[in-house]
């Protein structure tokens, strides 16, 4: 169905990502090592995976499954929406309270996995600051969605 072959990069990161289907219309995802110092790159997924999976335990959240296999891993394939696809689902629609409680849902969420104080960086604020302000006046105005 799917294949892109990452031979341009530094040899120890060149992989290929292939999504396939069987007769049945089941899809799978696997990246492969194309290179024998890639295979590296393709057990530190595992690795990366196996380090998500108890980070994650009591938090509500798995990683994407992961089996390794030689020289590559497979993935199980996903279908969905991502974070960005929904939180410009709901700036479109105008829900900006709502995009901001998710962001600050996710924020919470993240800052559980750490003893640190999560502090936006100005990246972060420069790409959220429109929202941000859309739902700050929306409460200064008291209008609701």
């Amino acid at each position: 169905v799917y294949a892109k072959f990452s031979d341009e990069r530094n040899r120890r990161y060149r992989i290929a990502t292939v999504i396939s289907e069987d007769e049945k219309g089941q899809r799978s995802v696997y990246k492969k090592a194309l290179s024998k110092e890639s295979l590296a790159h393709i057990e530190n997924i595992y690795d990366k995976y196996l380090k998500l999976s108890r980070l994650y335990e009591g938090h509500g959240l798995s990683p994407n499954r992961c089996k390794p296999e030689g020289d590559r891993v497979w993935l199980e394939y996903l279908k969905g929406i991502t974070m960005e696809e929904y939180l410009d689902e709901l700036d479109e629609s105008g829900e900006y309270e709502r995009m901001l409680s998710v962001i600050k849902d996710y924020a919470e969420l993240l800052a559980s996995f750490s003893d640190k104080e999560f502090k936006p960086c100005e990246a972060f604020s420069e790409i959220f600051r429109r929202s941000m302000e859309r739902a700050e006046e929306l409460q200064r105005f008291q209008i609701s969605i």
